[in-house]
């Protein structure tokens, strides 16, 4: 007998860990988990029975010829006034379980400014994500980067030595054309709002306007 599908689960607790409360916080998780699976158990069952019940959110058909975890790749192209940003990501992401999901990736930034370049390091990423149908996303996103700047005005400017670093933050508001549980393109677009610092230049503010691309593998 084949598997039609199957029930992917993300159940935690806000019990917090410590001492006589360990105990009681596994039991609160597995309680949690058993009351989802009953509900899920049930809809699927009505669905089976009368196809116009829908399937709970966690459940995905079976599909041998798609991975647990999905690889994905891409870039983003960063449009601000008279100057470019590239950050290009890797990340491999979980079954969605909900329609309000996050994830992170490891990311690499290329800036291109009027007096200087730099190559930058995501210390920190991450995005809020809430699917609005099994083709379209809403994506919130969030990074840090630390990185180095090459200076294209050295012949007729003094910098510190601090000038050779950069910090920067930005966050973007996307909508992404990105089919669910598929091994497929994505692209979308959206708002762009990033400031960063340098010694000399202290905090630059910049907004801007974002591109996504990629494929999901």
């Amino acid at each position: 007998m084949l598997a039609i599908g199957e029930l992917i689960f993300d159940t935690g607790s806000t019990i917090f860990f410590i001492n006589a409360k360990l105990k009681k916080g596994y039991e609160n998780i597995f309680g949690i988990w058993c009351l989802e699976l009953f509900e899920n158990l049930r809809s699927v069952s009505q669905h089976l029975g009368n196809n116009q019940n829908p399937l709970p959110y966690n459940f995905r058909f079976s599909q041998p010829e798609l991975p647990w975890m999905q690889l994905s790749t891409g870039a983003e192209i960063i449009l601000l006034q008279k100057r470019f940003l590239i950050d290009s990501y890797l990340t491999f992401s979980y079954p969605e379980t909900k329609r309000l999901f996050n994830k992170s990736a490891r990311t690499l930034r290329f800036r291109r400014e009027k007096k200087f370049d730099s190559i930058e390091y995501g210390l920190v990423n991450g995005s809020l994500n809430y699917r609005l149908n099994s083709k379209f996303l809403l994506q919130f996103k969030y990074d840090l980067f630390f990185g180095i700047n090459r200076w294209k005005d050295m012949n007729v400017t003094k910098h510190k030595v601090y000038d050779a670093l950069i910090g920067d933050l930005s966050f973007s508001q996307s909508l992404i054309f990105h089919p669910i549980h598929k091994k497929t393109l994505f692209v979308g677009f959206g708002l762009f709002q990033n400031a960063y610092y340098i010694y000399s230049k202290n905090f630059q503010f910049q907004p801007g306007l974002i591109i996504n691309a990629g494929l999901q593998l």
